[in-house]
């Protein structure tokens, strides 16, 4: 993708700070950036900025200067987002990306962070640097960021980084599976409790809410976008793993609807790394069939 020309319309950059991402434009065109972009936020490592025009150079992580150089490609942060549930991907953390201000709206803490770092001379520096892409990459929270960066040279090498991003993205697949329940009942009310989670965050931050229809510019979009990669992709997979696991003790109306919800939940995942144009909506007759079977 062309890099946006910075003299006629904003630019998004973020500096490593770890702060709430909030927009410091309100100008039409940078929803159109974003939209082009089709990730928000585009990169967690940076704390939102907006130049009208700017062409001076950017302070990035690892101490380089970022200059006019593009943010992550919004396949790998979503990549890295989702896989990592929205968690610091220290084993010995676990820190959820994500607060609540003291005006109630949520921000996010999460940062992406090099394994080898983008210039040879920065913590865990290489010949010819690293790349920018998600294999390169692991989400840690602010501290752990500064933590294995400042470090001593050999005190968090890249090996080390790349089990704690295996190690955490295993602990996260495990969720789908994890818990054992003995009727229809048990097994409805958990997928019940996941459909209220997620329809709550859609209702709330959604491409529908009363946020996104009062300003569009505001941060309910990023929020969305980190809540479908943090919560909905992992509570769905659990609901499809639910689903299939206890087949045999649930009922015709909710084995006839659920294929319609997995081709929903994939389609749905899938286009939070490659955009679509259409794909299955939720299908509104699994959640009733769920809702009877508590009744």
């Amino acid at each position: 993708m062309a890099s946006p020309d910075r003299q006629n319309r904003p630019i998004v950059d973020f500096h490593h700070s770890g702060t709430d991402a909030t927009w410091l434009s309100r100008s039409s065109h940078l929803w159109h950036l974003l939209e082009e972009f089709r990730s928000l936020p585009i990169c967690f490592c940076y704390a939102v900025k907006v130049a009208q025009g700017s062409k001076g150079p950017l302070c990035g992580d690892d101490g380089q200067n970022l200059g006019d150089q593009m943010a992550f490609a919004p396949k790998d942060t979503k990549l890295l987002w989702g896989r990592a549930a929205g968690i610091c991907s220290n084993p010995e953390c676990r820190k959820k990306l994500t607060a609540t201000g003291a005006d109630g709206k949520s921000f996010l803490t999460g940062e992406m962070a090099h394994q080898i770092a983008q210039s040879p001379d920065g913590p865990r520096g290489a010949d010819g640097g690293g790349d920018d892409t998600y294999d390169n990459l692991i989400l840690l929270c602010p501290t752990c960021h500064r933590t294995i960066d400042k470090a001593p040279e050999g005190t968090f090498p890249v090996e080390l980084l790349k089990e704690w991003k295996k190690i955490h993205e295993d602990w996260v697949d495990s969720w789908a599976t994890e818990g054992t329940y003995k009727t229809s009942a048990e097994v409805a009310k958990e997928i019940q409790r996941l459909l209220i989670e997620n329809r709550t965050h859609f209702e709330e931050y959604g491409p529908k809410s009363d946020a996104a229809a009062e300003n569009p510019a505001s941060t309910a979009q990023a929020i969305w976008a980190a809540r479908k990669l943090d919560t909905l992709l992992p509570n769905n997979r659990r609901i499809v793993s639910l689903m299939e696991k206890y087949s045999k003790m649930m009922p015709d109306a909710a084995i006839s609807s659920f294929p319609k919800f997995k081709m929903h939940a994939e389609a749905f995942e899938g286009n939070q790394y490659e955009r679509v144009e259409k794909y299955p909506l939720f299908p509104s007759e699994f959640a009733e069939a769920i809702e009877e079977i508590l009744e």
